[in-house]
């Protein structure tokens, strides 16, 4: 398939050469038809719905971990552990629900757009859990350590799935493991 810069161009181009008759409206039809020239507005809300979804997925992996980091000192063990894994298995049981949607209807798409969502809400739910277990059993260790567990996680994840955006977040978690915040201060000369 061409690409969306391309088959706007051309329809651009052959609007341009139907309005001065250089093409007869036949011609024009079967360039549309082929090019699909009425799904390009689409395709284009489409992708804006895919950017607003992954970031309101951001903000709600964000917020579900500072709601859980705020009521963290007042819950028992047994509600710590239930909250964590329940949060983690519902996202992404349903995010993989949804994301198998099948059918080329609106509303399957919808659905996997959706459960595209919850995947990504997945990867901050699993790093509150990688993050907050250890501290119910005392277990310590470097942070590079949890980054780096994480991104091995969050890599697996995409790799079974075949999702790009969570290969992006695996390698980006596993690159903030592997050079610790403070490394690349220091071997600029400003740490």
């Amino acid at each position: 398939m061409a690409s969306e810069k391309f088959r706007r161009q051309l329809r651009q181009e052959a609007e341009l050469w139907w309005k001065e008759q250089l093409i007869d409206p036949a011609v024009y039809e079967k360039l549309s038809h082929r090019y699909q020239f009425a799904s390009l507005e689409g395709e284009a809300s489409n992708r804006f719905l895919m950017i607003l979804l992954g970031l309101g997925a951001v903000l709600l992996g964000l917020g579900a971990i500072t709601w859980i980091a705020a009521n963290w000192q007042g819950w028992t063990r047994v509600i710590k552990v239930s909250v964590l894994l329940s949060g983690l298995i519902g996202v992404n049981v349903l995010g993989f629900y949804l994301w198998r949607s099948l059918g080329p209807s609106p509303a399957a798409v919808s659905r996997r757009r959706w459960g595209h969502a919850l995947l990504v809400l997945g990867v901050f739910v699993l790093g509150a859990n990688l993050g907050l277990l250890p501290q119910m059993f005392h277990q310590g260790g470097p942070v590079s350590v949890l980054f780096l567990l994480w991104g091995f996680c969050v890599t697996l994840m995409a790799y079974g799935l075949r999702l790009t955006s969570l290969g992006i977040a695996g390698m980006i978690l596993l690159v903030i493991g592997y050079f610790p915040v403070g490394l690349p201060l220091r071997v600029l000369g400003l740490g």
